[in-house]
């Protein structure tokens, strides 16, 4: 009987100190950390404002993103988290300031100017305002060169999963004629070039932002460049989407 008791009371303090280790907590704290983006975003989803097209996409590149987090070494997870917490409310920011009324910040001002366009505009616009031109800005912001610089390539490894988002996109653009034509020619080459466009944004943008430290002159004029090419997309969706 004895020899029964003493497993059971290993058992016991080995499964309670299991759900006390550090591990779970920290998956604990970051799932709770995340749902409060989730939340937002789901608000804003369904709040009947031209937010919601992108809150939408937002919210399921979010879920991806938790994902990926978890499967990262410690150091690259807060990476990622520490990022996100100042990344994801640059979109909350900007429409808060469309829904009161205020100066929306200029790299979602032309997201906000159209009020009719479609929903694969509003992705499209809210993409490259928020990864061609806001991400740099969040590293800037968060994380010094060094740091930047260390994580990198664990930021531009993000976007093998971040494929499925583009690819979500890009299977709406079937129901706009002119790009269904553009498939077509193209043989459906043109899902690897969507992926490819994204990529290269991101990549610039992590360049940006160790430009930004490096040399600050050559940061603003590649900046003004970076947002001549946005105003260029913006201007070929809205012409082209529909």
């Amino acid at each position: 009987m004895r020899p029964l008791i003493k497993i059971l009371t290993f058992l016991f303090f080995y499964f309670f100190t299991t759900l006390l280790s550090p591990i779970d907590l920290s998956a604990q704290a970051e799932t709770q950390y995340n749902k409060t983006f989730l939340d937002t975003l789901n608000a804003i989803a369904n709040g009947g404002t031209i937010s919601s097209h992108f809150a939408k996409l937002y919210y399921n590149t979010i879920l991806i993103t938790n994902e990926f987090a978890k499967k990262q070494p410690e150091t690259v997870r807060q990476f990622v988290l520490g990022l996100d917490s100042v990344f994801i409310p640059i979109f909350f920011e900007a429409h808060r300031q469309f829904v009161e009324s205020k100066l929306i910040p200029k790299n979602w001002q032309a997201y906000y100017q159209y009020q009719n366009g479609n929903v694969l505009q509003y992705q499209f616009m809210g993409m490259n305002a928020h990864i061609n031109g806001d991400l740099h800005l969040a590293l800037i912001e968060k994380f010094s060169y060094d740091t930047i610089q260390k994580y990198q390539r664990n930021l531009l490894s993000f976007q093998k999963v971040l494929n499925k988002i583009v690819d979500s996109v890009y299977s709406n653009t079937h129901q706009i004629k002119n790009l269904k034509t553009f498939h077509i020619l193209t043989l459906g080459t043109d899902k690897m070039l969507a992926r490819k466009m994204v990529w290269h944004w991101r990549l610039r943008q992590v360049r940006l932002a160790l430009l930004f430290y490096k040399d600050p002159v050559s940061y603003q004029k590649k900046r003004m460049r970076v947002e001549k090419q946005m105003r260029y997309w913006n201007h070929r969706v809205l012409r082209y989407f529909k």
